[in-house]
């Protein structure tokens, strides 16, 4: 009789992209390979090198805080994922792929997009903070 595992091995482990590269990203990252590790591929685009802890960059303008970065490449790789650098372009949802600007078009089981907000000016004459 085959080992179960030898069985479980030889199937194509589902592929999760995860487009985005802040904190809801992250958090997906983390809990994908908390509760699935080993049985998925994960997939993180990302259109920056870096996350960006943004609550601290408020205080950046008056030498109080520097915003604090980490490498998403050490992120991804410390939970066994691989990084795309770049812009999710389109989604191709009859293909099940996602095209990204400036890399490779991924096929994916399952696509988790949380590339958040822009900001914006929105109150005439006032002064806007973006962050970094």
């Amino acid at each position: 009789m085959a080992d179960p595992a030898e069985h479980h091995a030889a199937r194509r482990r589902p592929r999760v992209v995860i487009a985005g590269g802040g904190v809801a990203s992250l958090e997906a990252l983390i809990a994908l390979r908390e509760l699935l590790d080993g049985f998925v591929s994960i997939e993180l685009v990302a259109p920056e090198r870096d996350f960006v802890y943004r609550p601290l960059s408020v205080a950046e303008p008056f030498d109080l805080s520097v915003p604090r970065r980490f490498a998403l490449s050490d992120i991804a790789a410390e939970h066994g994922a691989t990084l795309h650098e770049g812009l999710l372009a389109a989604v191709d949802h009859d293909r099940a792929a996602v095209n990204v600007r400036g890399g490779p078009s991924l096929d994916y089981d399952a696509l988790f997009v949380a590339v958040g907000a822009r900001p914006r000016d929105w109150l005439p004459g006032a002064v806007h903070f973006a962050g970094p």
